[in-house]
């Protein structure tokens, strides 16, 4: 039962330690001073530059020198050595599939949210959650994919507007 808890705590942890090294990297890249803006707001803000403009028939992201995703590895490698100093292996493991699940799964979702044809958007909340991530490329608000918890704590969230009846 002990192994079973602290699988779960691991499994928790990990998600909003990777979900807060996400939304800290996305935050810091849009920052004027951050030397990781040039990777994400002059690659993928280019691109998508706002709202009108955040659809495309194949999701491009930037390459090279301006592939946004450059903007957060960093952090993620930090992430990733502070747990490996502090678990112990098989927790640290663990850890780290956790992170590459809700990598995997963000980027996923982030992708989708480029196209103009995703199989997602049979779904509500895809549609919703798309809608919030839109205005993100119109402000600097909302800096999670999916999971707004971080925006919410450090006031970057902003909700969308329900269309008028």
């Amino acid at each position: 039962m002990r192994i079973i808890i602290s699988l779960m705590i691991c499994l928790l942890g990990s998600y909003y330690l990777t979900t807060l090294t996400l939304w800290f990297g996305h935050w810091f890249s849009h920052r004027a001073s951050s030397p990781f803006r040039a990777y994400h707001v002059l690659g993928h803000h280019v691109l998508y530059p706002d709202s009108a403009h955040a659809l495309s028939e194949a999701f491009r992201y930037a390459s090279g020198r301006h592939d946004s995703l450059y903007a957060l590895v960093p952090w993620l490698l930090l992430q990733q050595i502070g747990l490996f100093v502090l678990l112990p292996g098989w927790l640290f493991l663990i850890s780290l599939l956790g992170a590459v699940t809700v990598l995997s799964m963000t980027t996923y979702c982030h992708l989708q949210f480029h196209v103009s044809k995703s199989p997602l958007e049979r779904f509500g909340w895809f549609r919703r959650a798309r809608r919030i991530h839109e205005a993100h490329h119109d402000n600097d608000v909302n800096f999670m994919v999916a999971d707004h918890f971080w925006d919410r704590v450090f006031g970057t969230y902003a909700s969308i507007q329900s269309p008028s009846p």
